[in-house]
């Protein structure tokens, strides 16, 4: 079946197939008519799509299933993956809201920044963030019969790091930053399970109640390590170096 394509923008360039690639200009596209050529695509048994002149354009990836790989360049904008199953995803730049919501699987990619919400209600696959997340990041990520989610972050983390969290592991690496400077308060708040490592001392007022705190080191850092070994495949760096130092892990104080 011969591939059809929406071309209801009416710009020249929008759209090319070389084999078993697809290569789309966003720039003049609106999000429907983008997310539009990306699901006929993957139905069509596409392998791999580029899109390119992304300027915000949301929902990208999302619901798809299946072996599919996507390079995006450009910033998008919210739910980049959300539902996703089993594509890979790949940003060259940044990503907004809840980046990865509801993921079953796969893996998802930004070289820059993610807004408030990433990993929101993950259930599977796994996220790398080159850069800071936002504020809530992973709120009510949980761990199911399918699979475990993982979510490593580069920078910083916001506010309410693992709110509601229920399963699934979070690392934040803190890279290029002072010890002590902008942590997040509120951490694990209504934690019930999964586990957050984030490298660096603590406080303990800036772990809630609802979670407890210990310091890992080491040995200790076992099951995050080939996770961080992953990220420095991908953005760089000394994974021997970032493993050496000591490491809060907060969980649930209900276990």
């Amino acid at each position: 079946m011969r591939f059809d394509v929406d071309r209801s923008s009416g710009a020249s360039g929008v759209f090319r197939r070389e084999g078993d690639r697809v290569l789309i200009d966003a720039r003049s596209l609106h999000y429907r008519e983008l997310n539009g050529m990306v699901q006929k695509a993957s139905r069509e048994g596409v392998g791999d799509i580029e899109i390119h002149r992304v300027r915000g354009h949301p929902y990208i990836g999302t619901g798809l299933r299946g072996k599919l790989r996507i390079r995006v360049w450009g910033d998008v904008g919210d739910d980049l993956g959300a539902l996703m199953d089993g594509p890979e995803i790949e940003v060259e730049g940044s990503a907004a809201k809840d980046l990865g919501n509801g993921m079953r699987g796969g893996r998802i990619v930004v070289r820059g920044w993610a807004g408030e919400g990433a990993g929101k209600g993950m259930k599977g696959g796994r996220v790398f963030v080159g850069g800071d997340v936002g504020p809530r990041a992973a709120l009510h990520m949980q761990e199911l019969w399918y699979g475990s989610p993982v979510m490593v972050v580069g920078g910083r983390a916001g506010d309410l790091l693992g709110e509601y969290m229920a399963g699934g592991m979070v690392i934040v690496l803190n890279r290029n930053m002072e010890e002590g400077e902008g942590y997040p308060t509120g951490i694990g708040y209504g934690m019930s399970g999964g586990s957050i490592y984030f490298r660096g001392l603590l406080r303990a007022d800036q772990v809630a109640e609802s979670a407890r705190i210990e310091v890992v080191e080491g040995e200790g850092l076992w099951e995050i390590a080939d996770n961080v070994r992953e990220f420095c495949q991908i953005f760089g760096g000394d994974p021997e170096m970032l493993l050496a130092g000591k490491y809060c892990r907060i969980s649930s104080a209900r276990i």
